[in-house]
């Protein structure tokens, strides 16, 4: 009995294991003028198509709004892949990304560009289409 069992075991921490690492939807990381904090909340592989998301936005841990974001899409290596996007102001730090055309499967960079309260600053984020 202990033989049929553990196949099945394994087959459940292996599927599970594989799950956690692609569902880690919030990618945070500071400016490259370190001075606004990014929180991104898009899917760990996001199919290929118009995507949206949540972006939060912080300065010394406290939400910032009023930012102007805007976001570039590229695909490393393909110059002729390019999509562009502006995040609207939802409030309390939160902004969302909608409509961001992401047309064919691979490996894309999120450039994000923020503006506020004499503030700029600029992130980067690698995502995996579908």
């Amino acid at each position: 009995m202990t033989r049929s069992i553990l196949p099945f075991i394994l087959v459940l921490v292996g599927c599970s294991q594989a799950t956690a690492e692609r569902d880690e939807p919030v990618r945070e990381d500071v400016g490259e003028s370190g001075v606004l904090e990014f929180e991104l909340d898009l899917a760990g592989a996001v199919p290929a198509g118009k995507v949206s998301a949540e972006l939060t936005i912080l300065r010394d841990d406290v939400p910032l709004e009023g930012v102007n974001v805007w976001i570039t899409a590229r695909m490393p290596g393909h110059t002729h892949t390019e999509s562009a996007a502006r995040a609207d102001d939802l409030g309390e730090g939160i902004y969302e990304i909608n409509d961001l055309e992401l047309m064919m499967p691979g490996e894309w960079t999120l450039e994000l560009d923020a503006e506020a309260e004499g503030a700029h600053d600029t992130v980067t984020f690698e995502i995996l289409v579908e």
